[in-house]
């Protein structure tokens, strides 16, 4: 992810606002409670999970209490050093250049392709579609609306740059690469604006 100035600026401003971060984000808001509950109850009791940006952790904790088991992972070295001082396994990846290890039973990726633009988030999704077991499921969030802008509101007051999707371009994000979309919802975000909720699976190989 790391190598165009957009990328690299919004790391930096979650590198320095990491705690920040932290205290806007501690409430789980309900969608994504939800969401969990979803995505858990396509998985089997103790599968894999590999978790793509997982920040502070708040999303992989309520995973694990759903029966998940989750590896976490960041791009950002401020969270992962926070994973890790609260006892946590974390590794510090860049999802589109570093090996993601696997196979894997699912993926859960919040807010992530947000911070990509198109092409980086088409390969992303190819990725993700390798690591993960024929059959496995992946969730994907993205802000909705048209193309890009910078904010410095929200969770963090620091400039980060977004990238926007309507709901056919992302759907056909993940179906391109091979992807089964199961569900494409369509749900209010805890700052305000709409958030794009994907629910996919890895077809099953016959023959």
């Amino acid at each position: 992810m790391t190598g165009s100035g957009e990328v690299e600026a919004t790391i930096a401003a979650y590198e320095n606002g990491a705690q920040q971060y932290r205290d806007a984000t501690a409430s789980m808001p309900p969608t994504i409670a939800a969401a969990i509950e979803r995505y858990s109850d396509s998985l089997s009791h103790d599968a894999e999970v590999l978790e793509i940006g997982s920040g502070p952790g708040r999303d992989a904790t309520a995973l694990e209490a759903q029966g998940l088991r989750v590896r976490r992972t960041d791009i950002t070295s401020a969270f992962v050093e926070m994973l890790r001082a609260d006892g946590h396994r974390a590794t510090q990846m860049d999802p589109l250049a570093d090996d993601l290890g696997g196979p894997c039973d699912g993926v859960w990726c919040s807010a992530v392709v947000v911070h990509l633009d198109r092409a980086d988030a088409a390969r992303l999704a190819q990725r993700l579609y390798d690591v993960t077991r024929p059959g496995g499921q992946l969730f994907l969030s993205a802000k909705e609306g048209d193309g890009g802008a910078w904010s410095e509101t929200g969770n963090l007051n620091a400039p980060r740059h977004f990238t926007y999707w309507g709901s056919d371009a992302f759907g056909n994000l993940l179906s391109s690469v091979g992807w089964t979309v199961d569900e494409l919802r369509v749900e209010p975000g805890p700052g305000g604006g709409s958030w794009l909720h994907a629910y996919a699976t890895r077809p099953v190989e016959v023959g």
